[in-house]
């Protein structure tokens, strides 16, 4: 789903809020606004943008469904295209505000998480040579506590190839 909408003011860009009522045919069917039908989004930009007035910024956002979530993918353009983020809830998290939970503090020292050396090892696993089954197996082998089937093994594997191979 592509949106497109212009900005009413100049602004630095921070966490944003919208909803859309789309026109799928004569009389809109759902919509984003109350009474909710499909929740609500939080899209961040990875970083502060500054907008002007009449700037058209489109996204658009794609899910896709892996491990019995949704993975969603959101492309922003601002000025058609000067300035573009390419985003992905893989590759999110939670953004609790600076200095509450500690980790974006100077001082901390990170350890990568158990998705973080599952990530790892797929991404390594991917080296030209080798199909996404077999490194499906090898990663359901090697995290069965994190990959229970090898569906689940599967979408996790197949995520990683879209959003990383080439």
């Amino acid at each position: 789903m592509t949106v497109c909408i212009r900005t009413h003011q100049s602004a630095d860009s921070g966490p944003q809020y919208s909803y859309f009522k789309p026109a799928i045919a004569q009389d809109p069917f759902f919509q984003s606004v109350p009474p909710l039908i499909w929740g609500n989004m939080f899209l961040p930009f990875s970083k502060g943008v500054a907008v002007r007035e009449g700037d058209a910024v489109e996204v658009n956002l794609t899910g896709e469904v892996a491990s019995g979530e949704y993975n969603w993918t959101w492309v922003t353009k601002i000025r058609d295209g000067e300035v573009e983020f390419v985003q992905s809830s893989l590759m999110g998290k939670y953004y609790a505000p600076v200095g509450t939970d500690g980790k974006e503090d100077d001082e901390y020292i990170p350890t990568v998480s158990d998705e973080g050396h599952l990530m790892r090892r797929i991404l390594g696993s991917m080296d030209g040579d080798t199909e996404l089954e077999q490194i499906a197996e090898w990663m359901m082998a090697e995290f069965p506590e994190q990959l229970a089937t090898l569906d689940d093994a599967m979408d996790r594997v197949a995520v990683a190839s879209r959003t990383y191979s080439r």
